[in-house]
């Protein structure tokens, strides 16, 4: 399930770059509408819980091996 979850987490960060990549660039810039607040605020809330999610995962995973001895 930590594999899973790092993965969709990266997976999520990556949507996240790529889309702000995409809307720099100059050959969008005819036909992009400006982004709402409510897209903005949910992109924001994305990134956030993707950022929590690996931060959990490694927390977790250096408690684990402090407790246990392994990973």
């Amino acid at each position: 399930m930590m594999i899973v979850a790092v993965m969709g987490s990266l997976a999520n960060l990556y949507v996240l770059w790529r889309l702000g990549t995409l809307r720099a660039r100059s050959a969008a810039q005819w036909r992009i509408r400006p982004v709402s607040e409510k897209q903005r605020r949910s992109e924001r809330i994305q990134l956030v819980l993707a950022a929590i999610t690996l931060v959990l995962i490694v927390v977790e995973s250096l408690l684990h091996h402090h407790w246990h001895g392994s990973y």
